[in-house]
């Protein structure tokens, strides 16, 4: 149950800090320079990567590789079905298992 809390966190804030629109505003109001840059967004990068760093191993990717009965071994099950039988080099699950063996 913590690991799907955990999923859903992370997806919720990779959709909010995606999305960059706000409630009751068209597309006019944004043409106007908000002075958005690298550097109203770099806050927002760091607390992500921190986020990612704490939550790929609470999901199952760890430095030692996938554990068992955890969200990543049921993601590399789905993935190993859905292509044929092995995992894709480059895929979402090698690249989150990449990432999670270096935390």
């Amino acid at each position: 149950m913590r690991q799907k809390a955990v999923s859903l966190v992370l997806c919720y804030l990779l959709l909010f800090t995606c999305l960059g629109v706000e409630a009751g505003k068209s597309s006019d109001d944004r043409s106007k320079d908000s002075g958005s840059g690298f550097w109203d967004a770099l806050p927002y990068m760091v607390v992500g990567g921190g986020l990612m760093a704490a939550g790929l191993p609470v999901l199952g990717f760890t430095s030692a590789g996938i554990a068992a009965n955890s969200m990543a071994a049921w993601m590399m099950s789905w993935s190993a079905v859905l292509n044929g039988g092995g995992v894709p080099a480059g895929g979402l699950v090698a690249t989150l298992q990449s990432l999670g063996e270096w935390g």
